[in-house]
C-alpha cells in the first residue's frame, strides 16, 4: 500500500485541465426559497395600531377573508379603557383579495373578539367568541352574493370623489352589520372564549346539574 501511495501521478500537470474538461457540462443549480408579500389588509380606523386576534379565509368562496382585532395594549389597560370601547368599539372585518383598498363589511361587536369560525355548511354564516365570555353569530345575507362572486360592495366613485380617514363611518360607505344573535352572559361562561367548534346537527349536547 506504501509503494502504491508513492507511484506518481499520472496526469501530472494536467489534472486541473481534465478536472475542468469533465466538469464542463455540470450545472450546479441554486434554489432560493423567498416568502413575497402578495397583498397586505389594513383600515386607518378600526386595524390600524391594533393587534390581530384571528384570521380565517372563507371555507367556500375565493379570497374572501375576516380578521378580528383588539387593543395592541397590555390587560391592565384594556381593562381601564372600558369605557372607552364602548363608545368605539372594534370592529370585525370581511376582506377581499380583488378589493383590499377598504374592507367589505365592518361587524359591530358586543367585545372584542378573540375568536371565530364560518360554519362549514351555511356560507354566510359566522360567529365568534368575544372576550367577556359571549359567543355572537352573524348572517351576510344580502350581501353573500356579492361576496361570492367577487363583486366589490363599497362604491368606488364614492372613494375617488370624498376620501376622508372617516369615510366608511360619515357617508355610510362601508356597510356595518349587527350579529344575528348572542348568548346569554347570565346563563354562560365570563371568561374569554378561547376556541369554537361547530357540531353536526346529530350530536346534541345536554346540560344537567
Amino acid at each position: 500500500m506504501q509503494e502504491v501511495a508513492l507511484e506518481p501521478d499520472i496526469m501530472g500537470s494536467l489534472r486541473e485541465e481534465i478536472e475542468s474538461f469533465y466538469r464542463r457540462d455540470h450545472v450546479e443549480v441554486v434554489e432560493e426559497t423567498e416568502l413575497i408579500e402578495n397583498t397586505f389588509f389594513t383600515d386607518l380606523n378600526f386595524s390600524h395600531n391594533s393587534r390581530v386576534t384571528h384570521v380565517r379565509w372563507h371555507p367556500k368562496w375565493d379570497g374572501i377573508v375576516a380578521m378580528s382585532v383588539m387593543e395592541n395594549t397590555v390587560y391592565e389597560e384594556y381593562l381601564n379603557n372600558l369605557t372607552k370601547r364602548m363608545v368605539m368599539p372594534t370592529m370585525m372585518m370581511i376582506w377581499s383579495m380583488d378589493h383590499p383598498l377598504f374592507p367589505q363589511l365592518l361587524m359591530r361587536v358586543p367585545d372584542d373578539v378573540n375568536v371565530f369560525e364560518w360554519h362549514p355548511i351555511e356560507p354566510d354564516i359566522l360567529i365568534g367568541g368575544c372576550l367577556n365570555g359571549q359567543a355572537v353569530i352573524y348572517d351576510l345575507g344580502e350581501y353573500s352574493r356579492k361576496l361570492s362572486r367577487k363583486i366589490c360592495i363599497w362604491d368606488h366613485s364614492v372613494v375617488m370623489s370624498n376620501q376622508t380617514n372617516k369615510l366608511h363611518l360619515e357617508d355610510g360607505f362601508i356597510p356595518i352589520l349587527y350579529w344575528s344573535a348572542e348568548s346569554n352572559m347570565e346563563f354562560s361562561h365570563s371568561t374569554p372564549v378561547e376556541s369554537l367548534k361547530w357540531l353536526p346537527k346529530s350530536v346534541w349536547v345536554l346540560i344537567s346539574n
